[in-house]
């Protein structure tokens, strides 16, 4: 996870935390992308192994 953290982190600006990693992590595991999240521009900008985004609800 922490190679996930610090690809998605910018300094001073946006950082993945492990919360957000931890979700990534399952996604990649299970396939299952679709998430309820009020933090729309982070996951927005996450991408999944194969370039998948995830369903933001």
């Amino acid at each position: 996870m922490v190679n996930w953290m610090e690809q998605y982190t910018e300094p001073g600006k946006r950082e993945m935390d492990l919360a957000d990693a931890s979700l990534y992590w399952l996604a990649n595991e299970t396939g299952i992308v679709e998430i309820m999240t009020d933090d729309v521009a982070e996951f927005s900008r996450y991408r999944l192994p194969g370039g998948r985004a995830f369903v933001l609800l």
